[in-house]
């Protein structure tokens, strides 16, 4: 099948997540130049209902959501019809590469830019879990599982407003644990270019 705009309601849908302030509240970082705040989030939920960030469904896509920074595209593998906490999760950690491409960081390291999009994501999947201690886990994938531990650990040290040599351990080891998933290896040293929208 070909690649397609989104309905509406998934546009919409989506937009209503990046905007949901009190939702997105924890996903707050500085990681070197890429910065995110709630704010920086809810731009690129405007961007995508004003069709400056276009959404498309591609069915032939590899993950159910991905931001390609090239062609400003939110990427969907379907359209949205209900969202749960993992999804919201995900779209926040798709939305974190399109905050560097809004604030046009020009080449950014694919690893400083996926760690940012999973500690993003860990930190949402924090601020909207009834149990704080549950965490994004993956059974099937020890090396995704392990990325998801340590995006996590390093959300919680966010949160827990620990001092700037202790955070820079966990995405630290956020960064050590990207070069282990197999999907990253051919990638995560190569760099992106955010070069807005």
């Amino acid at each position: 099948m070909a690649v397609s705009p989104a309905s509406p309601s998934t546009v919409s849908a989506i937009e209503k997540v990046l905007k949901d302030s009190k939702a997105n509240k924890l996903v707050d970082f500085i990681l070197g130049s890429i910065r995110v705040t709630p704010a920086l989030i809810a731009d690129v939920g405007t961007a995508l209902s004003s069709g400056k960030i276009a959404v498309v469904v591609d069915p032939a896509l590899a993950h159910n959501a991905r931001y390609h920074a090239k062609l400003n595209q939110f990427q969907l593998k379907k359209n949205i019809s209900t969202l749960d906490l993992l999804d919201r999760a995900l779209l926040i950690h798709e939305a974190t590469h399109a905050v560097n491409d809004m604030r046009k960081l020009g080449k950014t390291l694919n690893i400083d830019d996926e760690a940012a999009g999973y500690i993003a994501q860990a930190l949402y999947l924090y601020g909207n879990h009834p149990v704080k201690t549950d965490r994004l886990k993956d059974a099937k994938n020890a090396a995704a599982d392990k990325l998801y531990a340590a995006a996590y650990s390093a959300a919680v040290a966010i949160v827990g407003k620990k001092n700037a040599a202790v955070i820079s351990q966990e995405v630290t080891k956020v960064k050590a644990a990207l070069k282990l998933v197999p999907e990253y290896k051919k990638t995560i040293g190569m760099s992106a270019i955010h070069d807005g929208i």
